[in-house]
């Protein structure tokens, strides 16, 4: 199995929609009603906006480079909750690329939810 969508809850769609077009770097693909859902298409994986939505739930965005996205958010006033860090070294491909090291940021949303970034590097090999 895999992930189809991802559904968060927002009180102000408007800004959610702000929100998330600028963190993802794409707009929304489609909008049911005025008051909502809206979607975002994210490689294959739903990201849908909804006020009606239950509660908030945490996901996290693949970055291409977490430091430089992390910043480039900060500089657009996202709170940042947790700096970019060493999550965990894969030695095997159990849980993600083999032979890569998973690194973590915590952000909150226009909504004040949590978002994840999610950075797979190349390990360093000692010599």
């Amino acid at each position: 199995m895999e992930i189809g969508q991802v559904v968060l809850h927002v009180d102000d769609l408007k800004r959610a929609t702000a929100f998330y077009e600028s963190f993802t770097g794409t707009p929304p693909v489609f909008q049911v009603a005025p008051e909502g859902p809206v979607y975002f298409q994210l490689e294959g994986v739903r990201l849908v906006l909804d006020p009606a939505a239950p509660s908030s739930a945490l996901f996290h965005v693949k970055a291409r480079d977490i430091h430089a996205t992390t910043e480039r958010l900060r500089a657009q006033g996202v709170p940042v909750v947790t700096e970019p860090h060493v999550y965990f070294e894969r030695v095997d491909a159990a849980a993600g690329p083999a032979g890569t090291v998973e690194w973590h940021a915590l952000l909150r949303d226009s909504e004040g939810n949590l978002v994840g970034l999610i950075e797979h590097q190349p390990a360093r090999t000692s010599t």
